[in-house]
């Protein structure tokens, strides 16, 4: 990748965002100047569209590096709502000009899998969501618990730390979670399952923010898990996240989010990656490759798409912290810890595993 992609990325993204501002979003938008060339992709983003800090900008970020890389053109579209998916989807197949199809969130699934049934020659592929028993569809999905388990360890050491100057005596967390929903919550478990593996006296807040653009009701929920004691907050709330990071920011308290374009360099502990742009970059590279198959792809800790980022952040991390994260990374890489997937599930884990030096 060159040093200035992600400058790039940004450029593009706020260009795209002033466009459909005044298209509407309705018809798809092309590749400009791209090559001709006899591969083109066609995507369908999640609700809302670019500008959510979070899965859709990064799957546009993967179109990009792919174009860039591979010389394909493609068109994508910004649904306004879920009721958008199934006429998008139909659109792109029935014209019959693209290789493959690409739906971007869980939120889809449906529309796929009847869109797909109904134009079998057409290939499609899902991200964030496991889908099997289709001849014509492949899924990329990641370990939902493996994004913010990490960030959890980390999280679970630095609230006990009194080296690290906005953190407290009172052993609480929080977490601000976007909508309740299998992936979200199962994302949730995975946070708390990695800070009560270390610290399994902490308490852990949380609430559900209700949707990933509500950055003012993210807000209040922050403020009011401040009031009760927590000293950092996570989220997984796109652009919700922004009242987040500044409810962190008025109390100086820490954060941890999703997106590296929003993480506040003074505030931010780490940010929780899901490496969405790589679960596209390689649909194409199928493509491209002529490997592409239907079937399921879940990646993780070890497929190196789930993981913690502390890099360009001001916050200084004690040596002693990092060296625990990094071993309990290993034991995931290795095989050794198999994580909740439900909330409810996390005392229970946590009773039978808890981490040995």
């Amino acid at each position: 990748m060159k040093k200035n992609f992600k400058y790039f990325v940004l450029t593009i993204l706020i260009c795209t965002l002033f466009l459909t501002a005044c298209s509407g979003g309705d018809s798809p938008t092309d590749s400009e100047g791209a090559i001709d060339n006899e591969i083109k992709i066609a995507m369908v983003l999640g609700e809302g569209g670019l500008g959510d800090l979070g899965f859709n900008d990064e799957a546009f970020e993967g179109l990009l590096k792919a174009a860039e890389d591979f010389g394909i053109s493609y068109d994508y579209v910004e649904p306004k709502s879920v009721n958008d998916f199934e006429p998008q989807l139909r659109m792109f197949a029935e014209s019959g000009e693209y290789d493959l199809v690409i739906a971007v969130g869980a939120t889809q699934v449906d529309a796929v899998k009847l869109v797909a049934s109904e134009f079998p020659d057409q290939r499609f592929s899902i991200i964030d969501v496991a889908v099997e028993g289709y001849d014509n569809i492949h899924s990329s999905s990641a370990r939902n618990p493996e994004q913010h388990f990490l960030s959890g360890v980390l999280s679970g050491l630095v609230t006990l730390d009194d080296r690290l100057p906005y953190t407290n005596e009172e052993n609480i967390l929080a977490f601000a979670i976007s909508i309740d929903a299998p992936i979200p919550r199962e994302a949730a478990a995975g946070f708390m399952a990695g800070a009560k593996y270390v610290n399994p006296d902490v308490e852990i807040i949380y609430n559900f923010i209700g949707g990933y653009r509500d950055p003012e009701k993210a807000k209040e929920i922050a403020l009011t898990a401040f009031d009760r004691g927590a000293d950092i907050i996570t989220h997984n709330a796109g652009a919700s996240g922004l009242g987040v990071i500044e409810a962190a920011r008025e109390r100086g308290k820490y954060v941890i989010g999703t997106s590296r374009q929003s993480a506040d360099v003074d505030y931010s502990l780490a940010v929780s990656v899901k490496k969405t742009e790589q679960m596209v970059y390689k649909e194409v590279e199928s493509i491209v490759k002529g490997t592409w198959q239907a079937g399921s792809s879940v990646y993780g800790i070890a497929d190196d798409v789930c993981d913690y980022d502390i890099s360009g952040l001001k916050v200084e991390i004690p040596e002693d912290i990092l060296e625990i994260v990094e071993d309990i990374k290993q034991e995931i890489i290795d095989g050794k810890l198999e994580l909740p997937y439900k909330i409810e599930d996390v005392d229970e884990w946590a009773a039978r595993n808890q981490y040995k030096k």
